[in-house]
């Protein structure tokens, strides 16, 4: 059983003289080392603890006085050496900073002595020590699966019911993004005159009056008065996440109130959740068939789903990001005359009673759409036509094409461009003598940052995988080459995934009412495990959460405490894993107070964990019947 205890430093040197603050900080980060002197302490003898009884494993706080300074990880036996009489090799897991204190509180525990081991994990220097460690390990925790979501794409979150899987998933979503530049232009975009905001505890309100170049201007109603707000301002509280005090509450004042807003939006830019169902099907997901009455006459075509839309986003971007200022500045004129010619198809199709014939043919453009125009003849049997698309002529401009020999051997067209090709050069012919001469007033690109995007799927076990992904399998495993999807949107079957598109499902390990996930997708997804923590648990809750928890965990404290592997409990069929069906700490939390924490608990263990318990119990999950009701009795209460 690893242990936590708490030392100071500060004395017991060889040469009978003390460290200052900074001194010991100095051993714990660059020397590795904690250590203490050698004297007879006959009531606790804290000297021989250092050399017999802390252990290989143990946790151990650092302190000066009542000051935290570190948290490390004990290494290796003691020893004598020059600076301390005895010394031990340490792990440093962390210092304690500013922003430490922010998310754990001040220390207010009374320690005491040279070397203290940690009894009662009741009182205030043991609740801090552990909230400490949980912390830590959790960021650690933390940064393994985000480095293994970045090598290997997509992961699943796996765990019992109520251990935070989608929750988890949020937070990695958020620090795979967190490092993408938030420009101007992103703040330009979430602020603008007149957007309002009321304070969390409804006392004020704020209102944006201008945004000028990099300056935002923010209206009081409780003082009348107008205030700057610099961009540089928002984005240090953005990177900070500076919009929550100690407890977790958002703060009442404009600035954090704008990041977050500012925050929020760019997340949901690049960050996608859904839930699977049984009956989601590949044309939910990836291509379906919709219907269309755009022409005046029912018609279907098939369009992207979420993950077609949300691929072909984190695509644009990541060959974006490979262009240089020059070209996406040539691109952006390119659109803008696009626009213009867009407008200019409409009004010569209205000027030619609704027919814009193509030169040298019985072929016209009857009707202008947002992203393409469609083309037919008198004699076709399709009524509503073909699109050909403004994206298409873009390419082939840009590609300085002049034939249509060079249209079909165009790698980057649709497959209707290259059918169809004398079609699309005519109008591709059309729009050069459009653009022949015209200004157009763009202003100067800077290059694009490449981003992460993120697809979020909750419940992914729940509907069939292998039906819902169909070709996706592939396109999984190797990111960036194109893979044939049974519809063809706008002309193309191709869907590519890119690299920088990641994937996070998460399934609940207890839903024995799902089908299992076959060996091809389990190779395509690495699966981590999220189990049960104490950390989070609301303090009336503790004691029910590590009664509920012996039913599944032989050795509760070590497994919620330290990174011990959970033991199997003789009340859990051997058919099972603990970290299957081990209820989570989601069941246990509440963010009310006082009395009415306690009575939202209640109704939490009478009508959520006592019915889990109950059906754990009828199917087999839990074999000790008598204990089962015993512990249902104790969480009542």
């Amino acid at each position: 059983m690893r242990n936590f205890w708490h030392i100071q430093m500060n004395r017991g040197l060889v040469n009978g003289s003390t460290l200052s603050q900074d001194q010991v900080l100095n051993m714990v980060k660059n020397k590795k080392i904690i250590g203490t002197g050698e004297w007879k302490d006959k009531k606790q003898d804290q000297c021989k603890q250092f050399k017999e009884n802390l252990n290989i494993g143990d946790i151990v706080m650092v302190r000066n006085g009542i000051q935290p300074l570190a948290l490390v990880k004990v290494l290796g036996d003691s020893f004598p050496n020059k600076t301390y009489e005895n010394e031990r090799a340490i792990e440093p897991l962390s210092f304690f900073d500013f922003k430490l204190e922010k998310k754990l509180g001040k220390y207010e525990g009374q320690a005491q002595g040279t070397l203290t081991i940690i009894n009662n994990r009741s009182s205030p220097t043991a609740k801090f020590i552990l909230g400490w460690y949980e912390l830590i390990m959790k960021e650690i925790e933390m940064e393994k699966i985000i480095e293994l979501l970045k090598y290997k794409k997509q992961i699943i979150l796996q765990g019992p019911p109520g251990t935070g899987k989608t929750r988890v998933a949020k937070e990695i979503s958020r620090k795979i993004i967190s490092n993408d530049w938030i420009s101007d232009e992103d703040i330009s975009e979430a602020i603008y005159p007149n957007l309002n905001f009321q304070s969390p505890t409804g006392d004020n309100s704020y209102k944006i009056t201008s945004v000028i170049d990099d300056t935002i201007r923010v209206y009081l109603n409780n003082t009348g008065k107008e205030y700057p707000v610099y961009f540089r301002e928002i984005r240090d509280r953005i990177y900070k996440e500076s919009w929550k005090d100690i407890e977790g509450n958002l703060k009442d004042d404009y600035m954090s109130l704008i990041a977050l807003h500012v925050f929020n939006l760019f997340h949901e830019k690049q960050v996608k959740l859904l839930q699977f169902h049984p009956a989601y099907s590949y044309e939910d997901f990836v291509r379906g068939i919709v219907s269309d009455t755009t022409s005046g006459s029912m018609s279907y075509r098939s369009i992207d789903k979420v993950f077609g839309e949300w691929s072909e986003r984190a695509l644009k971007n990541y060959n974006d990001s490979r262009k240089t200022p020059e070209q996406l500045s040539e691109e952006q004129k390119v659109d803008q005359f696009l626009e213009e010619f867009r407008e200019y198809l409409e009004e010569q199709i209205e000027k030619n009673d609704g027919k814009l014939f193509l030169e040298d043919t019985i072929i016209y453009l009857f009707q202008v759409e947002e992203d393409a125009v469609r083309y037919t003849g008198d004699n076709w049997k399709q009524v509503t036509g073909q699109r050909l698309l403004f994206s298409d002529i873009k390419k082939l401009y840009l590609s300085g094409v002049n034939t249509r020999q060079e249209i079909k051997s165009n790698p980057t067209v649709s497959g209707l461009a290259k059918h169809h090709a004398s079609y699309f050069l005519r109008v591709l012919n059309l729009f050069k003598e459009f653009v022949k001469g015209k200004p157009v007033s763009v202003s100067e690109s800077n290059s694009v940052t490449e981003k992460n995007y993120v697809l979020i799927v909750d419940e992914i076990n729940r509907a069939n995988l292998p039906s819902v992904l169909g070709e996706l399998i592939y396109g999984l495993e190797y990111r960036g080459e194109p893979v044939e999807s049974i519809y063809e949107v706008d002309g193309s079957r191709s869907i590519t995934i890119p690299p920088n598109l990641y994937i996070i499902g998460t399934m609940n390990t207890a839903d024995r009412s799902v089908g299992h996930i076959d060996y091809a997708i389990r190779r395509r997804f690495a699966f981590v495990d999220v189990l049960p923590r104490l950390e989070p648990v609301h303090s009336d809750a503790r004691e029910s959460f590590k009664l509920v928890s012996s039913l599944f965990v032989k050795n509760p404290e070590d497994a919620l405490n330290t990174d011990s592997n959970p033991e199997r409990s003789d009340c859990l069929s051997l058919d099972f894993r603990p970290e299957d069906v081990w209820i989570g700490h989601s069941y246990f939390l509440t963010d009310k107070k006082d009395e009415e924490a306690k009575q939202e608990l209640k109704i939490k263990m009478k009508y959520e964990v006592v019915p889990l318990l109950k059906e754990y119990l009828k199917d087999g999950i839990l074999i000790d019947e008598a204990k089962v009701k015993e512990i249902i009795h104790m969480i009542s209460q």
